[in-house]
């Protein structure tokens, strides 16, 4: 807020501008015919919960965790670091009972039960979490030259410590 809206600040005509422009008086978007206020999704990151306009990996990330997630994969940030923030990621096992039948399935790398339930109602909105598995360890690191989808099936892709590093 610059020094000149300061000024505006409990000043009794400021106020009644104020109260003339609302957000409800929005100009209409003339490609969706719906306030610009209105047409933006709220979508919610399942990790972290932030709200933000743009969600990845079928509509379940934030770019943010994306990329956490991506580092812990490779381990290493863009700083050659070990990867911190999302460090207790473990591959994710679920059991759902979706329309009275069990189903059993892999959801690939999570924080824990509070994310899985939220990626369950995302993806599954009539679904039930009966289990949930955890594996104890993290996920062996995957090459920089790998998607992050597959993992590399060669004996000369598999991690080691230099790898590690």
């Amino acid at each position: 807020m610059g020094a000149a809206a300061l000024a505006c600040v409990g000043c009794p005509v400021g106020q009644r501008h104020a109260e003339a422009l609302s957000l409800d008086d929005a100009k209409p978007d003339s490609k969706r015919g719906v306030s610009r206020w209105d047409s933006r999704p709220s979508g919610q990151c399942v990790r972290c919960g932030r709200r933000v306009l743009r969600l990845v990996l079928g509509h379940t990330l934030c770019p943010s965790c994306y990329n956490r997630q991506r580092e812990f994969l490779h381990g290493r940030n863009s700083k050659g670091g070990t990867p911190q923030k999302w460090a207790g990621l473990r591959q994710a096992h679920v059991e759902i009972d979706l329309h009275g039948k069990q189903q059993r399935l892999d959801i690939g790398l999570r924080s824990g039960r509070p994310e899985i339930e939220r990626f369950v109602a995302r993806r599954w909105p009539e679904a039930i979490v009966t289990r949930v598995w955890l594996d104890a360890e993290p996920p062996a690191v995957v090459p920089a030259h790998c998607p992050v989808g597959t993992a590399c099936s060669t004996a000369r892709f598999a991690a080691t410590p230099e790898m590690a590093r």
